[in-house]
């Protein structure tokens, strides 16, 4: 009889983490979009919206945004990896500074300023630095567009975590001057749900199933 119920036991945590494994597929989802060059990833108003994040000199375009109107859920410690799939961006009107993918033009570097211009990388921790003019940047921001946390360097590839008060992933090009650039990015975005939550979900059910497998 200990057998039996060992092996029933043993059963039910399969099942139990065959389960927890069928709902991470469920709410993994992958998307493409596109990102223009005359993309901000975040717009401001002065004394308003993002006023303290203030950047470039002409007009700044939307930035592209990742919501829940996507499918993703937006959880707190979830993942979502953005990789670059295609398309280039020259950060000129005519197309003198060449084109470029999602890593920017690695002959400039912007970082903190460029000619004494502040463009989106200001904003961004100096620990990952250096960070190129034409670059592929974002945010997370909640549904006014207000940014949360720190904005990030993105690159061709990057994976970051939805922090606290996030309903929105916003990506455009690091730039001081939006509005003349050319070309557009064509990216992947792909949302994992946080590990801990699925660890906690399996031990759970399997806590129940063992729980009722005792009782009889």
């Amino acid at each position: 009889m200990k057998i039996q119920k060992a092996v029933r036991i043993a059963v039910a945590c399969l099942v139990a983490i065959a389960i927890a494994g069928s709902i991470a597929s469920a709410q993994t989802l992958t998307i493409t979009t596109t990102v223009s060059g005359t993309s901000g990833p975040w717009q401001w108003v002065d004394g308003g919206l993002n006023t303290g994040y203030q950047y470039g000199l002409g007009i700044i375009g939307a930035p592209t945004v990742v919501s829940a109107a996507n499918g993703f859920r937006f959880s707190v410690g979830d993942g979502l990896t953005v990789s670059y799939i295609s398309g280039l961006v020259d950060s000129s009107k005519d197309g003198d500074n060449g084109y470029w993918d999602a890593n920017g033009d690695k002959t400039f570097i912007m970082n903190n300023g460029n000619f004494g211009w502040v463009g989106p990388s200001y904003y961004m921790n100096p620990a990952t630095y250096p960070i190129y003019l034409g670059e592929l940047v974002g945010t997370f921001a909640n549904n006014s567009g207000q940014i949360v946390g720190t904005p990030f360097a993105v690159g061709n590839l990057g994976t970051f975590t939805v922090p606290t008060g996030a309903t929105q992933l916003q990506l455009g090009i690091n730039d001081t001057i939006e509005d003349d650039n050319l070309g557009s990015f064509n990216i992947q975005i792909t949302g994992v749900p946080e590990p801990t939550s699925l660890s906690l979900l399996a031990f759970g059910m399997l806590g129940i199933v063992i729980l009722v497998k005792y009782r009889r």
